[in-house]
């Protein structure tokens, strides 16, 4: 039987320390997706920052959709008040 040394745990204990701490970092998901989704998300180029940048897209219908349909899950889920 193999015994593995306290060093070896240590780094176990380490390299677990380490995914913990990108969890308490807001925005770093990244390693959660794989190489494809990654390249594929940057071929699309960036998104609009406003409303009104969105109205000028040419799929302006979907992001019109989009916002219709965030703004029906906050009103259902109460997010603004009664």
């Amino acid at each position: 039987m193999i015994e593995s040394s306290g060093d070896e745990e240590e780094a176990d204990e380490d390299e677990a320390a380490d995914e913990e701490s990108d969890e308490d970092i807001p925005g770093v998901f990244t390693a959660d997706l794989d190489v494809h989704t990654l390249l594929f998300a940057a071929s699309l180029g960036p998104e609009p920052n406003s409303y009104r940048q969105a109205l000028m897209c040419p799929d302006a219908a979907q992001w019109t959709k989009a916002a219709e349909e965030e703004i029906e899950a906050h009103s259902q889920n109460g997010t603004w008040g009664s």
